[in-house]
């Protein structure tokens, strides 16, 4: 057994390396999907469309992933650089720090956080349905 294994460094390095084999896998087939469509990648395919697709990829149920669409799209309709008040990115949240992430990263904050909060997506869409908030 490797000493590295239960070391919490070793692990996050993993887990980074694993998110970046993510993030290209989605690239990848957003490309092709302009490709597909006769559209080339940088014309075809919208900040959105990857995010969408990298949050599809963290979200493996389909009925989950659509509350969890739903509720972003309610909040900022997928755009990084949504703003209301003191709240910031695509899930709006508060931190300052979250409105300085890149998109990846704030579908990555925004999953954990409905999950410990509401522990799953669509109980936080059916809160916010009722509250307007979440």
């Amino acid at each position: 057994m490797d000493p590295r294994e239960n070391d919490s460094y070793s692990f996050k390095v993993v887990e980074n390396k694993e998110r970046k084999k993510k993030r290209l896998l989605v690239l990848i087939v957003a490309s092709l999907i302009g490709a597909v469509n006769g559209q080339s990648y940088a014309y075809g395919v919208e900040q959105s469309d990857l995010l969408k697709l990298y949050a599809h990829s963290r979200i493996v149920n389909d009925k989950q992933y659509q509350c969890f669409y739903q509720l972003i799209t309610k909040e900022s309709n997928w755009r990084v650089d949504a703003k209301n008040g003191s709240h910031y990115g695509i899930g709006q949240m508060k931190n300052a720090k979250y409105g300085r992430l890149d998109g990846f990263s704030m579908v990555d904050w925004s999953v954990r956080y409905i999950t410990k909060r509401y522990g799953s997506m669509c109980n936080a869409w059916r809160f916010f349905k009722d509250k307007g908030y979440h």
